[in-house]
């Protein structure tokens, strides 16, 4: 790449320094972009880009792989793990839930229960299975 794009670094230990080398990854590789659909500069070393599409890889599946805030869950019925937030006579609790938007209960269904009074706080997508399991 040209001298005026910096190289991504990965500095995991503060929030706004990873937004910022987040920011740095997503510009190379747009830059890679245009290069490769004729912009007039030069050519990007390829071991650079691989260096970066693993790199975006990696900040993909770390922050798919965190809890996020209930509101932006899906509400396609599809099923998700969630985050259900104890009680004076529950546990916190981790377990399969859906939004459903039937008449009688647009709620979250989540271990198996209507969670009108305790809906879940947070949600995350499943993990891959284990490698070879289908």
């Amino acid at each position: 790449m040209g001298p005026d794009v910096e190289h991504y670094e990965d500095n995991t230990s503060e929030a706004p320094t990873r937004s910022v080398g987040v920011q740095r990854l997503v510009m190379r590789l747009r830059r890679y972009n245009d290069w490769r659909r004729g912009a007039d500069f030069e050519q990007p070393e390829p071991t650079e880009i691989g260096r970066d599409i693993d790199k975006a890889a990696d900040v993909l599946e770390r922050n798919l792989m965190r809890w996020q805030p209930i509101e932006t869950a899906p509400t396609d019925g599809s099923s998700v793990l969630v985050f259900l937030p104890g009680s004076k006579y529950v546990r916190n609790q981790i377990t399969s839930g859906y939004w459903s938007d039937h008449q009688q209960c647009r709620c979250w269904i989540a271990g198996g229960y209507m969670q009108k009074d305790n809906p879940p706080t947070h949600w995350m997508p499943y993990p891959d299975g284990p490698d070879g399991c289908a």
